[in-house]
Parts: C-alpha cells; structure tokens; sequence
C-alpha cells in the first residue's frame, strides 16, 4: 500500500489529476480557473510537471501554493451577519492538482481501510445503501408495539466538521492505520501550510493560518473526513463486540446494525436503556474530545420504537441531550418512513 501512495509522480498522473478537475469551479487567486490549465495543456505541460513533482521532494515548500483567498457570498440580500455570508475559497489550481494525485492514489484503498458501516467516497459503496438500511431500519422501530424490549435510532450532526479536525490527532490516525512516514508528511504539508486571506467589499484583509481543520473544496479533504470519523465507527464497533452496549437485532437472521455512516451523517440503532446512552455518551465524549469535533444537539434528534414508555425517553433525554422527535425526518435527502 505505502509502495503506491509514495512512488514518483508520472506526467500521465498529473494529466489524469489535472483534467478530472472542474473548469468552471471557483478561479485561483490569479484568476486562472481549470479552463485554463485544460485549454492549454500543451503550452504549460513541461512547467507545471516539474512544479507538481517538486512538492514530492522532501525541501520543497508548498506554502507559495496554498494561500487561499476567501470570497464572502451574500446568502440573503443586505446581509448583517457573518452567518448570512457564504465562504467561497479560492484555491491555487496547481495546488488542487497535486492534492488530487493524493486523493487518486489513496481512494482504491480505502475499502479495505475504512469500516463497512461508512458509504461516502469509497468506491464500491453507494449512498442508496444507507438509504435503504435507515429506511427499513426506523420502519422496523415504528412497528415495534407491544415488546416490552424499547429502542431508539439517534441521529447525530457534527458542527462544523471539516472545520474542527484537530491536526495532532489526525497524525496519529494515519499512523495508527500503518501510513509510511512519507505518505503522512506529504498529506500534513498540504493541511498545515495553508494561509487565508479574506476579501471583503474587494479588498483584501490581514492574511492569517489556522490551526486546525481540513478545507471544503480540497480534492482530498473528503477521504481525510473519513479516515478521522473511522475511528468513532472504530469504537462503536469495538462496544457491539464486548457486548458493551445491546444494539438492535432487528429480526432472526439479520446482523447487528449499530450504525450508519454517510461522511458527517450517522445514525445509530441501540436498546433505550440507560445504560447504553451512558456508554454512547462516553465514547461520542472521548471521541470529540480526541479529535476536536463537538455535536450539534440542535440538529440531533432521537426517535423511539412507540412503545417506549416517556420515563425511559426523558432519561435518554438527560443522558444524550438531543431533541425528542415522533418523526426521524429525512436521511440523505430522502424520508425515513
């Protein structure tokens, strides 16, 4: 596996990169866009190889390449608030071109690295899979009358998930999953030199870096998402094994399913006692203060099998701190029931 992420860099690579991206997407901030690159293969190929292939090499400095302008777009008309302004990143094309080659050469792996309850961007694994399972899965709760065994499916949001991946511990994912040192320090120089500068009323504000956080538009960021939220799916699965928490058996000869994944999307199928939120609890509560992620309860809910009686709901309430809903809504744009 580490062979193939860390081999050289082909000129056919950095084409095949070069041309899977838009290019009509948002310009770089020399206002070069993939039309660009894309029109003009031929005249610009010999140069930007060689740049491409440089950022392999272990003295090149990529933070030439990665500062990013951030263009505020109104979402509604005479904005007053930061939260009525959609960020637009700007980010170098050539940039976006060798985090693309990254992403190539990871995705055919990730199948065999991430867990099967997880559905986005692994080839192989389709949304309509996740669908179908909580589709079927909260319309077994909602039949669930006259048991005296009560259940629930918790639907979690993750605020700002991108945004909050702290970058300590996203290193010791990698490395725990057997990435080459190589590999890793090729991933963490395109997360780490990023610079941002925010333009506002077109002028252009003090540039600043962060400190944590993966970009949304960053060809690779997607696969990253995956490779830190894993480790959640990771210790969920380890809590069924241990007979830790009792998750839903929903007939004879079906498997357990504990839980969904769709990128930030989960939902997670348990028994309504207090004893499993209390362990939910303790590892959603490890797991965010590990990586940086935090719920959002707002747009959290839980939905219980209608025989569960409401002293068993509002202890579950107390637990999980989520909204109570008789309906679990839509999942991945569709409805649950």
């Amino acid at each position: 596996m580490n062979n193939s992420l860390c081999s050289p860099v082909l000129d056919k690579e950095i084409k095949e990169a070069a041309f899977q991206l838009g290019a009509s997407k948002a310009p770089s901030p020399n206002g070069f866009s993939g039309i660009f690159y894309h029109n003009y293969w031929e005249i610009i190929r010999e140069d930007l190889c060689k740049m491409v292939k440089a950022f392999f090499q272990p003295e090149f400095s990529v933070h030439c390449l990665n500062m990013t302008e951030i263009a505020l777009i109104p979402k509604v008309p005479n904005p007053e608030a930061v939260t009525q302004l959609r960020p637009i990143a700007l980010c170098n094309f050539t940039y976006k071109i060798i985090s693309k080659i990254l992403a190539n050469r990871l995705k055919p792996m990730l199948a065999e690295i991430i867990s099967p309850q997880q559905s986005a961007f692994i080839p192989g694994r389709q949304i309509k899979d996740n669908i179908l399972l909580a589709h079927e899965a909260f319309h077994a709760l909602k039949l669930r009358k006259k048991t005296k065994v009560y259940e629930m499916g918790l639907k979690l949001d993750m605020n700002k998930a991108y945004d909050r991946i702290e970058w300590d511990f996203l290193k010791e994912v990698l490395l725990k999953m057997g990435f080459d040192q190589t590999w890793l320090r090729l991933v963490m120089r395109c997360i780490t030199s990023v610079s941002f500068i925010v333009l506002l009323n077109g002028k252009s504000e003090n540039l600043f870096k962060p400190s944590r956080g993966i970009r949304h538009g960053d060809p690779i960021s997607p696969y990253i998402f995956i490779l830190v939220s894993d480790v959640l799916s990771v210790m969920l699965n380890k809590a069924v094994k241990r007979g830790i928490v009792q998750w839903i058996i929903f007939s004879r000869d079906s498997p357990t399913l504990s839980h969904l994944f769709f990128a930030d999307d989960s939902i997670m199928f348990l028994k309504a006692t207090e004893r499993n939120c209390n362990v939910v609890a303790s590892i959603l509560n490890s797991y965010c203060h590990a990586s940086g992620q935090v719920v959002n309860f707002e747009k959290s809910s839980v939905y219980f099998s209608p025989n569960t009686p409401q002293q068993f709901r509002e202890i579950v309430w107390h637990i999980m701190h989520v909204n109570i809903t008789e309906n679990p809504g839509k999942y991945l744009g569709l409805p649950t029931m």
